[in-house]
């Protein structure tokens, strides 16, 4: 069995059972760097995280990592640049 340590995950802040905690996977790249997005049981010892995917178990010693590519596809889709062309005529 894997521990929480071995994941990277800090689960100091989790008061209880359950809580949510930052991912270490996707939260360094994410706008708002500080906004806990990683569900965490540690009852069960599973995890899973809401905005890059990555989720897994300590039991089983199994776990999903998201390939890079897919959560920078996915941040380009959320917070896509927008251009503004104003056209100005001169009399």
């Amino acid at each position: 069995m894997i521990t929480w340590i071995e994941t990277g995950i800090d689960i100091r802040n989790i008061k209880g059972s359950q809580g949510k905690t930052m991912c270490p996977k996707c939260s360094a790249m994410r706008k708002k760097k500080n906004d806990p997005c990683l569900s965490v049981n540690i009852n069960e010892g599973i995890w899973n995280c809401h905005n890059c995917g990555w989720n897994g178990s300590l039991k089983q010693k199994i776990y999903k990592v998201p390939e890079i590519k897919e959560v920078k596809k996915k941040l380009l889709t959320i917070h896509r640049p927008v251009i503004y062309i104003i056209h100005l005529t001169v009399n």
